[in-house]
């Protein structure tokens, strides 16, 4: 879905933007936007272009691969909803061994195992 897309992409640039130090009205500057766009694409609030995009990337000095590793993001469960939550899941399992993938398959089936014998 877009709207956790976009989400994702807006927590993404907020988390990249703290980390180097700046303010939205830096970034916009230095991207050649206004502040307050920043300020809603970070929330979630405006479809950003790929044009627009990629100044941003180039503004906090960062490479697209680098930029859409959200394996490091927080998860916000009620902001990026089971489709943004899963996809940050699978971007933890891209690149891995295979046994690696089949491990973490086997402790997430005995863990939804146990909870749901829990229930009963």
């Amino acid at each position: 879905m877009m709207p956790d897309l976009k989400i994702m992409i807006g927590d993404r640039i907020r988390s990249i933007r703290k980390m180097r130090g700046l303010t939205q009205a830096q970034l916009g500057e230095l991207a050649g936007t206004k502040f307050s766009y920043i300020g809603d694409i970070e929330r979630g609030k405006r479809n950003v272009s790929l044009n627009t995009l990629e100044k941003i990337m180039v503004a906090l000095d960062v490479d697209s691969e680098q930029f859409f590793r959200f394996s490091g993001m927080d998860i916000h469960q009620e902001k990026l909803g089971i489709t943004g939550t899963l996809a940050i899941h699978v971007s933890y399992l891209k690149g891995r061994d295979p046994e690696e993938i089949k491990l973490v398959h086997r402790i997430a089936k005995d863990m939804l195992e146990t909870f749901e014998q829990k229930l009963k």
